[in-house]
């Protein structure tokens, strides 16, 4: 595995507030309690660090941030696998991470000996009530009597051991039919489906092997699946696809209301990655998109756009979110050899290869990702307004885009604090 240079990790505080505004509403948002207010234009347009601020409320979060001692314990349970049950494709997406669906391997399935030991790794090494297991591929419907035959057989192990066991699968939908829609419905399967917007936004980057687009197969197939809450559809845009807006609008005309629209993942140099000139663009596409989900609301309707999702009731789990993804330490995955890694981002890189499910986890690798996990091992998240709501981004993102996991790319926090921004104004509503 490569190493890097380990600088003392010292954990640091977020600033005392973080101000902005959206819809020509102004809020101030306090990091450490997670308080979320509502200011008017003056107040707003005077209010600077510097700032002697005489208001009871600012002067109690004052002191809750002034007191505050951040310290917290790692996790170091592992909850999640992922398992890449097919390692090959029946499409042939241009901006796919994974070689379509191989990991730079030969075409391979997992078989039902590995699918099963891994149910029996993760609940052996699991500590807590709730896990999980996402099926990803490739596309995982290439082998479907092996996941079927997954998810019968953890449901089994899950309630012999008093685990809860959920299950989530990734898919194209190109095999998605209605006896298999029905299975994954009884089993309460999370779906998340890949799709990219209309059919002339979809059909630009995602076609069949065959060279055939893809779109009028998939969107008939997804039809019943409007009545299930329990599912995603999951696009990725590129630098000649940031149409998020006209995206997500059509999805949600269309009658899909769950809906991710993810920034692509590649190297820098890729014709397809997203450019700095390209940010401020997709900050005014995730604007118009807040303000059609506030309009939404409004009259009592429901669009969920994933990256706006923000839950302040409960406070943010500083704890959780000062250790990131957790992958490598709660997250892996699981190849069709039983070979594990931090996730499937890193699937292709044999050096972030950290065990596997016979023989179990090597402890200094783990201890290697406990390290990158940490958010106060990423220089520019120890003193970052968002660090609590973000958790520091992917680690895989880091290491594709700048070769080194703990150097956050520029785009990702640029676009991430708007996300924020807008999912709380959204969560004061």
């Amino acid at each position: 595995m490569r190493e890097i240079e380990k600088k003392k990790n010292l954990s640091s505080k977020p600033p005392f507030f973080h101000k902005f505004s959206f819809l020509d509403r102004f809020f101030v948002f306090f990091p450490i309690s997670g308080s979320l207010i509502e200011i008017d234009e003056k107040f707003f347009l005077n209010l600077n660090y510097d700032s002697e601020i005489k208001d009871p409320f600012f002067e109690e979060e004052r002191k809750f941030w002034e007191s505050f001692e951040l310290s917290f314990d790692p996790p170091s349970n592992l909850k999640s696998l992922c398992l890449l049950i097919s390692q090959t494709c029946n499409m042939k997406c241009d901006y796919c991470f994974v070689s379509e669906g191989t990991y730079g391997e030969k075409d391979s399935l997992m078989n039902e000996e590995i699918s099963l030991k891994a149910v029996d790794f993760l609940i052996e090494n699991s500590k807590t009530k709730n896990i999980e297991i996402d099926f990803f591929g490739g596309e995982p419907l290439l082998n479907w009597m092996v996941v079927k035959k997954t998810i019968e057989y953890g449901n089994k192990k899950a309630k012999e051991s008093g685990k809860i066991l959920r299950f989530s699968l990734t898919t194209n939908g190109i095999l998605l039919n209605e006896e298999k829609l029905n299975f994954l419905k009884e089993n309460f399967v999370s779906l998340i489906i890949s799709l990219d917007g209309p059919k002339e936004i979809n059909n630009i980057h995602r076609r069949l092997k065959n060279g055939l687009t893809s779109f009028d197969i998939i969107i008939k197939n997804l039809e019943k699946l409007k009545d299930y809450d329990g599912y995603y559809i999951r696009g990725t845009f590129t630098n000649k696809t940031k149409n998020i807006f006209k995206s997500a609008k059509y999805f949600y005309e269309q009658g899909y209301k769950n809906i991710s629209l993810e920034p692509v993942i590649l190297e820098k140099d890729n014709s397809l990655s997203l450019k700095e000139s390209d940010i401020e663009e997709i900050k005014i596409e995730y604007e118009k998109l807040g303000e059609l989900i506030y309009k939404e609301k409004l009259k009592g309707k429901i669009l969920n756009f994933y990256h706006f999702n923000v839950d302040l009731s409960n406070g943010p789990c500083l704890g959780k979110m000062n250790f990131g993804c957790g992958a490598g330490v709660e997250y892996l995955a699981v190849d069709t050899k039983g070979d594990l890694y931090p996730c499937h981002f890193l699937k292709e890189f044999e050096e972030f290869k950290i065990g596997n499910i016979f023989d179990g986890i090597e402890e200094n690798k783990r201890n290697y990702f406990i390290f990158l996990n940490d958010i106060n091992s990423k220089e520019n998240c120890k003193s970052c307004w968002s660090k609590f709501l973000c958790g520091g981004g992917c680690i895989a993102h880091s290491y594709f885009i700048n070769k080194n996991p703990l150097k956050i790319p520029k785009d990702f926090c640029e676009l991430q604090k708007k996300r924020l921004e807008i999912g709380l104004f959204l969560n004061s509503i």
